[in-house]
């Protein structure tokens, strides 16, 4: 009986799996010897199909061959550390978020400039601490912070979308934005 049904199975298994389109690649990354034994925090790859990944001891790019570490002391520098988010964008950018505010990496120029916010001369840091960076299709990059806070960035500064901080404050709660996600186009 169990033979039976294995039989069974083994014949219409490769249908079913067949049947099933995936969008993955599964490809082995070897990275050089001398990567740091830290944690993977985040991993994304750019516009050029670079690869890149945040550690406990920074950001580093890895094109294959060669390993480049960012950190305070490199150049360009990061403006702040650790990073707490990552998203590469459409316009040849990587997108870093911090404790204390975010930052636009100009992949083309290699140069690292901090996005702000009309209200983070605030005294609540949380409203600086970005948990999240998403990309939206059309390029349009949004930011979730540890406040209940979301912002887009346009016209170079991130304006706010979207602010939960008073509804949740009054029950002595915070509403940190985890993560950002469109299930619809145009709607978040």
């Amino acid at each position: 009986m169990i033979r039976t049904c294995c039989i069974i199975l083994l014949f219409l298994l490769p249908g079913v799996v067949s049947a099933q389109k995936s969008s993955l690649e599964f490809n082995e990354v070897r990275l050089p010897k001398n990567f740091p034994a830290y944690n993977i925090r985040f991993a994304e790859q750019d516009e050029a199909g670079l690869l890149w990944f945040v550690s406990g001891n920074g950001l580093y790019r890895f094109d294959g061959n060669h390993l480049l570490h960012f950190g305070l002391r490199s150049n360009p520098a990061l403006p702040s550390f650790p990073v707490t988010a990552m998203k590469a964008g459409l316009d040849g950018s990587l997108w870093l978020g911090f404790r204390n505010g975010a930052a636009r990496f100009d992949l083309k120029n290699w140069c690292i400039e901090q996005v702000f916010a009309a209200d983070w001369d605030s005294p609540e840091p949380r409203d600086r601490n970005i948990c999240t960076i998403y990309r939206s299709p059309g390029g349009k990059v949004y930011f979730g912070t540890e406040s209940g806070k979301l912002f887009v960035f346009e016209e170079g500064m991130l304006e706010l979308v979207l602010d939960m901080t008073g509804i949740y404050r009054q029950s002595g709660r915070f509403a940190g934005i985890m993560t950002i996600q469109e299930p619809y186009p145009g709607e978040l």
